[in-house]
C-alpha cells in the first residue's frame, strides 16, 4: 500500500510539470549543479528541494515561485532573502526577522565564506526563506515552521563564530628580544691616534671575544677627545682614532661590512669638564657589538642609549654578582 501511495505521489509530482515549468527546467539541471560543487549550485539545488515540497503539497504558486529563484541562482542573478512583510508574516515575529536577514547579509557580505563553506551559506539562505514562508498566513506549517526556524538560528551562530574565528590573527606574536651590547674601551694618549700598549692590549682581548661569538653580531667604533682643542680639530682627531681601530679590526681578519662607525669630537665625554682642559679618561675610541638576531644594525640606536644600556646591564650583573658570594 505505501509503494501505490508513493507511485502515486511521484506520478502526480511528474505530471504536474510541464516541459515549461520552472521546476522542471530546474529538475533538468540538478546533475550539473551537482558536478560544480559552489555556493550557487548548492543554492539552487536547496530551492529546487524546496520547490518540490511545495508541489508535493499541491501549491504550485510558490513551487514555481522558489523553482523560478533557483534559476535565478544558477544564472548568477541577484540573491535576495525573501522579505517577511510580503509574506504577511506574524508581526510579533517581523523584528526577529529583520534582525536575523541583517545578520545573514553581513555573513554574505564575506567572500572568504563564500569560497570556505558554500553548502553551509546555502542551506542558511535557504532556512531563513523557508521560516519566511512558513510564517505565511496562508501556507502556515507549524512543523516545518519549527525546524526551519530553530535550525536556522543555529546555523548562523555556528557560522558567526567560525567567521570570527577566522578574523583573529594565528601567528604567533614575535617577542620582542632585548638586544646584547657588549663594550671595549680603547684609550689614546694626548693629541695622538696611535696605539699604546693598553689599546693593543685591549684590541687582542676585543679580537678574542669576537672569535669566540657563533652568532651574528655587528661592530659600532665611536671616536671621542677631550676638550684641549677646537671643537673643529677635535673632529679630525676623533675620526683618525676611528679609523685607526677600523683598519686594525681589518688586518685582525673581522669583515669590514660589520663595522659601521661615528666620530664625535668633544661631544660625549666620559667625564664633564670645563673648555681647554687635558682628560685622559675622555681621549678614546668606545668598540660596542651588538649581539642579535632581530637587529641588523645599530641605525635604532643612539649612543647615550646603547651607553645607558651597558650601565643598566652592570648594575644588574653586579647585583646579581653579590647576591651570589652573599
Amino acid at each position: 500500500m505505501k509503494n501505490i501511495v508513493k507511485f502515486v505521489i511521484i506520478f502526480l509530482f511528474i505530471t504536474s510539470c510541464s516541459k515549461k515549468d520552472d521546476l522542471y527546467i530546474l529538475s533538468a539541471k540538478t546533475s550539473q549543479l551537482k558536478v560544480q560543487k559552489d555556493y550557487r549550485s548548492y543554492l539552487g539545488l536547496e530551492y529546487y528541494e524546496f520547490s518540490k515540497k511545495f508541489r508535493l503539497e499541491g501549491d504550485i504558486e510558490n513551487s514555481k515561485y522558489f523553482a523560478s529563484k533557483g534559476l535565478n541562482i544558477i544564472n548568477n542573478k541577484e540573491i535576495i532573502p525573501e522579505n517577511p512583510i510580503k509574506w504577511e508574516a506574524d508581526k510579533s515575529q517581523i523584528k526577529l526577522m529583520i534582525m536575523m536577514q541583517k545578520r545573514l547579509d553581513d555573513l554574505m557580505q564575506n567572500p572568504n565564506l563564500v569560497q570556505l563553506i558554500p553548502i553551509q551559506l546555502a542551506h542558511l539562505n535557504y532556512l531563513y526563506d523557508c521560516w519566511i514562508s512558513r510564517e505565511s498566513k496562508s501556507i502556515h506549517i507549524s512543523d516545518e515552521l519549527a525546524r526551519c526556524r530553530v535550525r536556522f538560528s543555529k546555523l548562523i551562530s555556528e557560522i558567526e563564530y567560525y567567521q570570527n574565528d577566522l578574523k583573529k590573527d594565528k601567528t604567533k606574536p614575535i617577542k620582542q628580544v632585548e638586544p646584547i651590547f657588549k663594550h671595549f674601551k680603547l684609550y689614546f694618549d694626548y693629541n695622538s691616534h696611535q696605539f699604546n700598549q693598553n689599546a693593543l692590549s685591549q684590541l687582542l682581548d676585543f679580537t678574542k671575544f669576537i672569535e669566540s661569538l657563533d652568532t651574528n653580531y655587528k661592530i659600532l667604533l665611536v671616536g671621542n677627545t677631550d676638550r684641549s682643542g677646537s671643537q673643529i680639530y677635535n673632529k679630525l682627531l676623533s675620526l683618525k682614532r676611528v679609523n685607526a681601530v677600523k683598519k686594525q679590526l681589518i688586518r685582525n681578519g673581522i669583515t669590514e661590512d660589520f663595522i659601521s662607525y661615528r666620530a664625535f669630537g668633544e661631544q660625549y665625554p666620559d667625564i664633564v669638564t670645563d673648555d681647554g682642559i687635558k682628560k685622559q679618561e675622555n681621549r678614546s675610541v668606545d668598540i660596542f657589538i651588538l649581539i642579535s638576531d632581530i637587529y641588523e644594525n645599530f641605525n635604532d640606536f643612539d649612543v647615550l642609549q646603547i651607553k645607558n644600556k651597558i650601565y643598566r646591564n652592570n648594575i644588574i650583573n653586579k647585583k646579581a654578582l653579590t647576591n651570589i658570594e652573599s
